[in-house]
């Protein structure tokens, strides 16, 4: 039985920075919550053989407002609840 006080393990990606001290990046932030709220321990996540979060999207910042550095910041892709690049803004 599950107590109700129990605070839940929180699992997160390593960082991308190790030293001095330990750093996320933004799109590790949001793939760390998005993955917690699906919680792949789960015994119901196993069963039904759930994938997470799939999504190919354009983000309202175009490309051309990131510089040439960030040409492909307008695309915003998610695989199985991890953001792999773009910008998450209102679109």
């Amino acid at each position: 039985m599950l107590e109700e006080n129990k605070i839940p393990k929180i699992y997160t990606l390593q960082p991308a920075i190790f030293k001095p001290k330990p750093l996320w990046t933004g799109k590790q932030v949001i793939s760390t919550i998005l993955k917690n709220i699906v919680n792949f321990e789960s015994d119901e996540y196993k069963r039904n053989n759930t994938s997470g979060l799939n999504l190919d999207s354009k983000s309202k910042l175009s490309a051309a407002e990131w510089g040439p550095q960030g040409k492909e910041e307008g695309d915003v892709i998610f695989r199985d609840n991890e953001l792999l690049q773009g910008t998450i803004d209102k679109n």
